[in-house]
């Protein structure tokens, strides 16, 4: 699919940022346990095929023993800035959640599976279609995006816990 702005592709980049599972996945406490507080960090989006910078600040709450996590996240290149919430669940190896981006009007849902810090997800919303993988170690977050074919054709980025 195609997006119908750098805005609103940019919301859908930053919805994937939502879901990075912490390093156990098998311990008692939910995936999104150690998730809780401020992040912060920087990477690359390519863009019909011109790559810019790109900032982010994260805020992740955690309720039902680490089982869900809401979100808000900011993230800003030298033309853009938008503001992300929303909020995820685990159950039994699956993340399903929901997410909007209030300056845009953009919305979508987010699903797949986790396992051993790691996260495989599809990401959809009413104009794109992407693939997610995002890794959780300590106090780091990558996250690796691609959707072929769209004006957005990845984006990686790299967090860490604000101190």
């Amino acid at each position: 699919m195609r997006f119908p702005s750098l805005t609103g592709a940019m919301a859908a980049a930053a919805v994937l940022l939502a879901i990075a599972v912490p390093g156990s996945v098998a311990s008692a406490d939910g995936p999104f346990t150690s998730m809780a507080g401020n992040w912060s960090g920087g990477g690359t989006i390519t863009v019909n095929n011109n790559k810019e910078r790109l900032r982010c600040r994260a805020s992740y709450t955690t309720k039902n023993a680490g089982s869900t996590v809401d979100l808000d996240i900011t993230c800003a290149g030298d033309s853009y800035k938008f503001n992300l919430s929303g909020g995820v669940n685990y159950v039994n190896g699956s993340i399903n959640g929901n997410w909007s981006e209030s300056a845009h009007g953009a919305a979508g849902t987010i699903s797949g599976s986790a396992s051993s810090g790691s996260i495989r997800a599809n990401a959809t919303g009413p104009y794109f279609s992407a693939l997610l993988n995002m890794r959780t170690t300590g106090n780091s977050q990558s996250v690796s995006l691609s959707s072929p074919g769209s004006q957005i054709s990845s984006v990686n980025i790299s967090l860490a816990r604000a101190k």
